[in-house]
């Protein structure tokens, strides 16, 4: 099947990561809402990893080209709103994360949330071309979670639980320096299973560090029902924090540029 056109920021991504993904047999084709497109899914969840139209634009932004960033966000309830249900999220579930002009596009991307948590690794992003139109969608999204209705484990005792897990905390003097409470998405499982976990950012001083190293902290996810920790990260300087909206921003010219050579 022959490709044309640009592909969302998330879809170029995820080419990157994972090339010889867009194997011809994976692709499913359908009929959504009088468009022709074909979808690529996540094996996982079963959920789209990009859908694209076939002939013309999937979707074109009602008001037009955005004039500014409020704008361009906008768009996103918008766009969900005419491809649910084919994909595992409402637009009230949209958590804003970026939005960049780059070379007379815009290139925007949200988080997934459930019940106000962000989900973890989730995303949903795009580019808005000249005229409004919206070529193609890359996510990862997560259908069918639930959230604990009440945390067995306090903010308190998961931290106590993450430290001690921290050789040499008091020596290498690590610091509390981000947290959250997220939704966790245990890939590995099968099935795939959701945690509701704490999640928390440790890093030592600059003086403290090996000048030498790369690795420079460490992140913790804390289940919130039995204090168990689901994943441990190790977090390199260049990228700091894992906690999504704490850490720092996307540099999206320096991702497209690096996947596109321009």
């Amino acid at each position: 099947m022959k490709i044309t056109g640009r592909l969302s920021l998330v879809a170029l991504s995820l080419m990157v990561l994972f090339p010889g993904w867009l194997a011809a047999e994976e692709l499913e084709t359908v009929v959504w809402k009088g468009r022709s497109l074909w979808i690529k899914r996540d094996p996982a969840t079963q959920a789209p990893l990009i859908i694209r139209s076939l002939r013309g634009p999937l979707w074109t932004v009602k008001s037009g080209f955005p004039a500014n960033r409020k704008q361009a966000a906008a768009s996103g309830p918008e766009l969900v709103a005419f491809l649910e249900p084919l994909i595992p999220v409402k637009p009230g579930q949209l958590q804003f994360k970026s939005a960049e002009k780059i070379a007379g596009s815009w290139y925007i991307s949200f988080w997934q949330t459930e019940k106000n948590l962000i989900v973890y690794g989730s995303s949903l992003g795009y580019s808005i071309e000249a005229g409004g139109r919206i070529q193609s969608v890359g996510a990862v999204l997560y259908p069918d979670i639930t959230v604990p209705e009440k945390l067995l484990v306090s903010r308190n005792q998961a931290l106590k639980k993450a430290i001690s897990r921290i050789k040499g905390f008091q020596r290498l003097k690590y610091r509390l320096v981000a947290e959250n409470m997220l939704i966790f998405p245990d890939r590995a499982a099968r099935p795939l299973r959701y945690y509701q976990v704490y999640a928390f950012n440790f890093f030592p001083p600059e003086e403290a560090r090996h000048p030498g190293a790369a690795e420079a902290g460490l992140g913790f996810f804390v289940d919130t029902q039995t204090g168990k920790i689901v994943d441990r990260q190790t977090l390199f300087k260049p990228l700091g924090c894992c906690v999504p909206e704490q850490g720092p921003p996307l540099d999206v010219e320096e991702l497209y540029k690096s996947q596109i050579g321009k």
